[in-house]
This record gives C-alpha cells, sequence and structure tokens, in this order.
C-alpha cells in the first residue's frame, strides 16, 4: 500500500497523524493514530483501488492511499478506539496463493 498524498490543514506545524501499515497473507492492516477525535469526525472512503480518509476535529487531516491491486474493496472493515483507527483490507480471494495437490503417477 502506497500513502498517495496527504494534506494536513489548519496550524501551519500540525503533525502529521502517526501511520503503520502491514502486510499479512490475507490482508492489509493500515493504522492510524488520532488522537483527540471521534469516531463521528473521522470519514473513511474507497474506490478505484483508493483510500480516502478525511478528519475533522481539533485539525483537519486528509490522506490518500493507494491501494494495490489486490485489494479487496468489497470487504474493507474499520474500527475506531481510543484515538486509533484501524482499516482491515482484505485481499481478493483470486489473487491469494494457492496449494496445488500433486497426485501419485
Amino acid at each position: 500500500m502506497k500513502h498517495e498524498s496527504e494534506t494536513p490543514t489548519g496550524a501551519r506545524n500540525s503533525l502529521r497523524p502517526a501511520t503503520d501499515v502491514f502486510e499479512g497473507e490475507r490482508d492489509y492492516l493500515l493504522v492510524v493514530e488520532l488522537p483527540g477525535q471521534s469516531r463521528e469526525g473521522v470519514e473513511l472512503t474507497a474506490k478505484a483501488r483508493e483510500l480516502e480518509l478525511v478528519s475533522e476535529g481539533p485539525r483537519r487531516y486528509e490522506r490518500r492511499f493507494k491501494l494495490p491491486e489486490a485489494a479487496d474493496l468489497e470487504q474493507v472493515e474499520a474500527s475506531f478506539e481510543a484515538g486509533v483507527l484501524s482499516v482491515r483490507i482484505p485481499k481478493r480471494e483470486a489473487l491469494l496463493p494457492k496449494k496445488i495437490a500433486i497426485r501419485a503417477a
């Protein structure tokens, strides 16, 4: 997953939220720290292999993440707890590695 663009707005020296991206065998996990924000002030949109995060609160924050071809946008799940947004993006089943059984000749 590639960090496409980010636009912190508000104070000139505003801090960018800490962001981590992890790739597992079956999914991607995006974790964004948004201290001081409420769940209601966070909007997440997935479209055209892109994930857009907009956070409204003490400071407005926007960021876009370019998603890999394997990302399944129909199955994205997000949760928000204690100022941390966690987004799970499964990989499309058709693109996952498959074991091939080898039979005796």
